[in-house]
Parts: structure tokens; sequence; C-alpha cells
């Protein structure tokens, strides 16, 4: 099976520090390639690749995963450290295999475990921190990263734990340069996941590390604004919902603000609502999608209000945010893409 361009795009972001400082934020639905993504990172990079799973069913999966595909990856080993957690000789088997790989290694380990395990077991962060400190290749992944900063999960105080005991020294905030690449991977997302995600690790994610699957899939996230810009690579588009045309007015007076202050970004905001003629409607949706050449706009952020679609679906739109609950569900569904 040939790569997607997200999992393409994910894995540059990763092994190259100069893209997005090696952090990636990976949003696909599940059964989407977050998977192939996490593999072929690992044995790109090689030496010490570390996937922390909240549930262990998660790691008995990828592990399967892993073993079904470990022919095509070549030179790797591959571990669930809970299953050796009351295995004292065989888990100092495995430590012993991480701790004796040399630096320069294009061998790949493969380290599944739940935070618990490396809050609990001081050998496990023995054997992570040394095997960082000694220049030996390392990744990082955390998958369902939501479940672990919502709050009200048992999950969110696991991994708040280790924020002192290890992100701190793996990703020492006075030294970006030593960090090793870092991926959350989630099937979904909001800006309230972002934020608390950076309170309950120490860093945060940029901007320009997020990572999307098709935009089919992601139509009706709720994705902060100034993603949209930060994200931007001339082909993607966004839309703002408004419930009132004062309301969307007074959101393009923002969005625009925030459009001036951006760097190195190119694009302009456009406004529909149900004020203007149909025909005014009708030209700026074109404009927006392209379909209608207007040289001195570069459209890619629409600010709107239901009436805005009029059969608006584009593969471009990645992301569609609702400022505030629609009036009623007839409001809401004239938003989803295709229907008009």
């Amino acid at each position: 099976m040939f790569p997607t361009q997200m999992q393409i795009d994910a894995v540059i972001s990763l092994i190259d520090v100069d893209v997005c400082g090696g952090k990636v934020l990976l949003i696909v639905k599940t059964g989407a390639g977050k998977s192939h993504v996490m593999r072929t990172t690992g044995v790109m990079i090689g030496g010490v690749c570390l996937i922390i799973m909240p549930l262990l069913t998660l790691g008995a999966d990828q592990l399967s995963k892993l073993a079904s595909a470990s022919q095509e990856f070549g030179s790797v080993e591959y571990f669930h450290l809970d299953e050796y957690r009351t295995q004292p000789v065989n888990m100092m088997s495995v430590l012993n295999c991480v701790s004796q790989l040399p630096c320069n290694t294009w061998s790949t380990i493969f380290l599944f475990c739940s935070p618990q395990i490396i809050q609990h077991d001081t050998r496990v962060r023995h054997c992570l921190f040394e095997a960082h400190s000694t220049l030996i290749r390392t990744s990082f992944f955390l998958d369902e990263f939501h479940l672990y900063v919502e709050h009200g999960t048992s999950f969110r105080e696991d991994i708040s734990n280790l924020k002192e005991s290890f992100f701190s020294k793996i990703f020492p905030y006075s030294n970006r340069l030593v960090h090793p690449c870092f991926c959350a991977m989630s099937a979904t997302f909001t800006k309230k996941h972002q934020n608390n995600l950076h309170k309950l690790i120490g860093f945060s994610m940029p901007p320009t590390g997020i990572r999307w699957a098709l935009a089919d899939d992601f139509c009706r996230r709720e994705i902060d604004i100034r993603y949209i810009i930060a994200t931007q690579d001339g082909s993607i588009k966004g839309i703002i919902y408004c419930n009132s045309v004062k309301d969307a007015v007074n959101q393009l007076k923002k969005v625009n603000g925030m459009l001036d202050n951006a760097v190195d970004f190119v694009g302009d905001a456009i406004i529909i609502h149900g004020q203007q003629h149909k025909i005014e409607k009708f030209v700026n949706a074109k404009v927006f999608l392209g379909q209608v050449n207007k040289s001195s706009l570069t459209p890619v952020i629409l600010v709107a209000t239901s009436a805005a679609n009029c059969g608006i679906d584009d593969s471009s739109i990645r992301y569609i945010v609702r400022n505030g609950l629609p009036f009623n569900f007839l409001a809401s569904l004239l938003e989803i893409p295709g229907i008009s």
C-alpha cells in the first residue's frame, strides 16, 4: 500500500527538525495510517522508538501490526514493557538490549508502554535517560493523546505525573536542540486539547507541525482560527460560521487583524451573509473556491452566516469553525459541505 501525502508529510516533519522542530500533532481518523507513520519514522531514525499508550490492548494491537510488517522494516525488535512488569529478569533483558545499542545504529527497538510503567519503574526511566544522553537516536510517540488531556479521565493524572519526572528531562526547556522528535497522535482534536497537552507535558506543539488526514474526514472540527492561518500552504481553506451578520462582520475584522500580523503568510478573508444580494453571495462563494479570478484577492478564509452554503463543497476546505452554537438544526445542516 502506497503512503498518503499526509503520512509522507508527517514523517518528513518528524525527521527534519528544520520543518517544525521535530514535533508533530497528527490528527487522523482511526485506521487512516497513524501506525504507519510511527513505524516508518522509528525505522528511518533508528535507535529507540518509545510509544506511550493509554490502554494495554492498544499496545498489543500495535505490537501485532509491527510483527506482521517486521520483514519489510528490516532490523527491528519490539517489546511491550507492561508485559514484563512482574518479570524482572525479562525486563532487565529488554533494557539491556536498549543500553547496548551503539549511538550510530540503524537498528530500531520499538518500546510500547503505559505511562504508569515509566512513572513507577525507575529502571525504565534510567534506561531511557541513558539512551537519550548517549546520543542514541530516539523518537517518542504519544498515542490517543486526547484521552490524556480531557478533563475527568483517569489517564490525565498518569501523563501529568510524567511532566517533571520524565518529559522535563527528555525535553528540557532550556535546550531545545537536544529534543528528540515527538509525535502526539489522535483521531480527534480541539483547541482545549492543544492547550491542555502543553500544560501536561511542559512543551508546546508548533502550529506548523499539525498534520491532518483528508479534508472529508475533518470538515467539522472546531479549530481555533489561528491554526488555519499558521498551517496554510496556499491550498488549504477554512470557514468560520457565525449566527448573525453583526457577528460575521466583527469576526471578519478579527481575522483581518490576525492576517495583517501573520508572518510569511499570503491570503485574504472574504465574507458572505444573508443581507448581501444573491448574486454577490454567489460570486463571493466562487471567488473563495478559486472558480472566479479576482487578482486583488487570495481568499483562504470565509467568514459567513449559514446563508453562505449555496453548494460550497470543496476538498480544499480543511477547517470549519463554529463561532457559537447554531440557532436551529436547519442552520447546522446548511453548514455541512455538500448540502444546499
